[in-house]
């Protein structure tokens, strides 16, 4: 679903995961993965870049950095901007990257979000939850192509009982949805 041969792939956020995930997609033929995140990196592999924010703007404005078939976003829209990194506080700090790998992105270039959801909330410093609301702000622009996304039935008033699985499980992170996104292409003359 997402092109990954020979591509150039965007990950944002610089977890365990994400370097879990440029081994797959390298081992899936990608062409070049490029890593985003507020912190500064270190990559020594030649199809692997890694860009902090103050290189990601320099490399932006000098034009250097590539248009990418896909993009990654595995739990870091949701977290950015809260001041938990050391980053400044922003409140649009999830729209401000989705709108980075918009802009990035190819035309017909793919998306996978990973966020938790359920309930609109912000759990300071810990990160967003993408009820309906947030969620639909997130993905604006982009064509949906699948998503999992549920929210909590009643909103703030939901027994949730069942909808998170174990005794201990936190109803405001227990899910998290998977959602695939397109960017429209311009067929118009």
């Amino acid at each position: 679903m997402l092109k990954v041969k020979d591509g150039q792939i965007l990950i944002f956020g610089a977890g365990p995961s994400s370097h879990l995930l440029s081994a797959m997609l390298l081992d899936q033929g990608a062409a070049h993965v490029t890593i985003f995140d507020y912190a500064r990196l270190r990559s020594t592999h030649p199809q692997i870049s890694t860009l902090s924010h103050s290189e990601f703007k320099q490399s932006y404005l000098a034009g250097k950095l590539p248009q990418f078939d896909a993009f990654f976003d595995i739990q870091f829209f949701n977290r950015i901007g809260l001041g938990r990194f050391g980053e400044g506080l922003n409140p649009w700090s999830d729209r401000i990257n989705i709108g980075r790998a918009f802009c990035l992105s190819k035309p017909g270039a793919k998306g996978l979000i990973y966020e938790p959801s359920g309930l609109d909330a912000i759990v300071y410093n810990q990160g967003r939850i993408y009820g309906p609301l947030q969620m639909s702000h997130l993905v604006a622009n982009w064509n949906v192509l699948y998503s999992n996304f549920k929210a909590f039935p009643n909103g703030r008033n939901s027994d949730l009982t069942g909808f998170c699985e174990g005794e201990d499980a936190d109803p405001l992170g227990c899910f998290k949805a998977v959602t695939v996104v397109e960017k429209p292409r311009c067929d118009s003359p």
